[in-house]
């Protein structure tokens, strides 16, 4: 236990570091899923035609 008589370990540091660290977590997950399931199949398909993969025809193809 060192350090908790001395006031060097705080359990609200440690609930507050573990939200922030889950948070990453799930962003990196939700990155892999949003690359695997949707922008890599799209870009391939793009490529197959021949179309530039930009920011406007992949929000087209979100919305439509």
């Amino acid at each position: 236990m060192l350090g908790v008589g001395a006031g060097l370990f705080s359990h609200l540091q440690c609930k507050m570091m573990r939200v922030y660290t889950v948070k990453i977590i799930w962003d990196m997950h939700f990155n892999f899923y949003l690359k695997s399931s949707f922008i890599a199949p799209l870009t391939g398909m793009l490529k197959q035609d021949g179309i530039e993969f930009t920011v406007e025809l992949v929000n087209w193809h979100i919305c439509a």
